[in-house]
């Protein structure tokens, strides 16, 4: 997992944020215990709070006892299955669960078929940006993060070739 590795004595959490989007790795319930004590210090320095209610939580490995959590972080939603992060779905069970392919297909095609009258008038440059920058963007971004279901780009590939 990318982001910044915070080290304090017997403690390493992984944090990654885009604005005010974060995901927290920790390891057992004690860690979280340490996270909101350090959420409570940035809140009362900054001003700025968690909102614990819309907070997910994914839980990995088999430490499952929410109800030995401090009472903030037992309103958070825990879940087993897929957690969706900014786009894309996380899961304890698969490194690229399929909810993350789904319908990436048909969003694709939409986009395409927006643009196909328009592309008779395009240069071969105007398609490519076209393609690359209004199309495809949604693709780069999955595949910056995961790594696709097999023959997936293949076919995909098809599909676009037929519309340029």
């Amino acid at each position: 997992m990318t982001g910044l590795v915070l080290r304090e004595p017997e403690l390493q959490l992984v944090l990654s944020a885009y604005a005010d989007d974060v995901l927290l790795v920790v390891q057992d319930p004690g860690d979280l215990a340490r996270v909101e004590a350090c959420q409570a210090i940035y809140s009362a320095a900054s001003s700025a709070r968690v909102n614990w209610v819309k907070s997910s939580g994914l839980v990995v490995g088999d430490w499952r006892q929410v109800g030995s959590l401090p009472p903030a972080l037992q309103t958070i939603r825990w879940s087993v299955g897929p957690l969706l992060y900014l786009g894309v779905y996380l899961s304890t069970t698969h490194p690229s669960p399929p909810e993350n392919w789904q319908n990436l297909e048909g969003g694709v095609i939409e986009r395409i078929q927006r643009w196909t009258r328009l592309l008779r008038c395009l240069s071969l440059r105007g398609r490519a940006l076209v393609l690359n920058q209004l199309v495809l963007s949604t693709l780069w971004y999955r595949l910056n993060t995961l790594a696709p279901a097999p023959g997936f780009l293949t076919h995909l590939r098809r599909l676009i070739l037929e519309f340029f």
